[in-house]
């Protein structure tokens, strides 16, 4: 597994993907992104979500 690894190392493509991860911080989708998540907490899906899956639980 550790060879895995490294040879994701050494063909660079772990180094590529961070860069295109840090274009998207860049280009703001990520941040879209994340706005779009707190957009859910305030309107409370979320709460209403989780409040689902406790239910879920008890009546295992």
């Amino acid at each position: 597994m550790d060879d895995f690894k490294d040879d994701g190392f050494k063909s660079g493509w772990l180094q590529e993907w961070m860069a295109a991860r840090m274009d998207d911080f860049k280009n703001g989708w990520l941040q879209g992104w994340m706005t779009a998540r707190m957009d859910g907490f305030k309107s409370g899906w979320l709460q209403e979500w989780m409040a689902a899956r406790m239910d879920d639980f008890k009546y295992r």
